[in-house]
């Protein structure tokens, strides 16, 4: 569906490896919480999935610095422009 929409070969590659990733991930904090679900260890069964969730926290957070960063870097580089307004706006003269 992303090639036909026009995306990259790099940019399809990409997205299909970071979902595999967090299915993987889910799949993961799933299946080890089966045992203690059925044996009943309350205590098991959060720390699993507090571990499964900072995990996913830590992953979104990384991800979100370095597109903002991307973002930022991108505005820097551009030249500033001043709006129509202030270019327009005289200052008086100093008085002596």
């Amino acid at each position: 569906m992303l090639a036909k929409n026009g995306a990259s070969l790099n940019y399809t590659a990409l997205l299909t490896i970071l979902v595999l990733i967090g299915l993987a991930i889910q799949l993961d904090v799933g299946v080890l919480g089966v045992i203690p679900r059925l044996c009943a260890d309350i205590g098991v069964i959060q720390r699993i999935d507090l571990i499964g969730a900072v995990v996913r926290l830590t992953i979104l957070v990384l991800l979100a610095f370095i597109f903002l960063n991307a973002g930022i870097i991108s505005g820097a580089r551009s030249p500033p422009t001043m709006p129509a307004s202030l270019n327009r706006m005289t200052l008086p003269a100093p008085r002596d």
